[in-house]
């Protein structure tokens, strides 16, 4: 039997608790799948029934492994597995709004440099439009890019810089600031569409306002723990254990086999 080829590119998306938008979000990637890309889920222990809604659809995506909350031990997990040389790191409230170049992307990457996307919000009303538009000149003058807009680089070059660190909060920060010391990013004009529930559900002013003072106490040296802590108050952060992944397979099959 010929082996099958690797696929041209690995997405990687963290999820917890999403159940109410699981499924609408893995029917709006599977024109990456329809590109030759492979899905990869990484759930940080959801129970939400997340689970359950992912093993109905599992043939929406490729690989699903279960564990360890933390969205950057979530996108190092998913990395593992990756068996594309090329990596995509994806929110589940983002949707690519025509397929990516993935041609580019490779060429870029085969150079040790790194792409990411230009952002858009889910809302076309004002000020949901200047806010996107914001982020995107702030990305091209200052060359920090955060997760929403999503990192595109080598497995090669993700895995030599030790992937993401394994911090709560500001991961994206802190993995845009290794990669400038490399390369400055490209950004591509393919437009990813991201959810503006976060600045709808708190209000636009103090949204705006908490990101920035966050990132400054960051860039202060405030410890990322003491940060997720603030922006997470629900959370119990110092519960969580070291990272630990098996297949969403295996966890259903043992679930099976204690209920019969």
């Amino acid at each position: 039997m010929t082996p099958k080829c690797p696929p041209c590119l690995s997405v990687i998306i963290p999820i917890y608790n999403e159940s109410q938008n699981l499924h609408s979000a893995l029917l709006g990637f599977q024109c990456l799948r329809e590109l030759g890309a492979e899905l990869i889920l990484v759930d940080g222990g959801s129970n939400d029934g997340s689970q359950a809604l992912l093993w109905q659809h599992r043939n929406l995506w490729d690989h699903c492994v279960v564990g360890s909350p933390g969205r950057a031990r979530q996108m190092n997990a998913g990395a593992e597995l990756a068996r594309s040389e090329l990596l995509m790191f994806l929110h589940l409230d983002s949707q690519l709004s025509a397929p990516p170049p993935i041609n580019k992307m490779s060429e870029l990457a085969a150079m040790g440099k790194w792409s990411y996307f230009t952002l858009k919000l889910s809302s076309k009303k004002f000020p949901y439009t200047w806010i996107a538009s914001s982020i995107n000149w702030r990305s091209r003058i200052t060359a920090n890019v955060t997760g929403d807009q999503v990192f595109c680089l080598s497995k090669k070059q993700f895995l030599d810089l030790g992937g993401y660190q394994d911090i709560p909060l500001m991961e994206d920060v802190a993995l845009c600031d290794r990669l400038k010391h490399q390369a400055r990013g490209v950004r591509l004009s393919t437009k990813v569409e991201t959810s503006s529930r976060r600045w709808q559900k708190n209000g636009i002013l103090k949204t705006i306002v908490m990101m920035w003072w966050f990132r400054f106490l960051y860039r202060c040296g405030v410890s990322p723990n003491s940060l997720a802590k603030r922006y997470y108050p629900n959370v119990n952060f110092d519960v969580y254990a070291a990272p630990s992944y098996q297949s969403l397979e295996s966890i259903i099959q043992q679930a099976t086999a204690e209920a019969s």
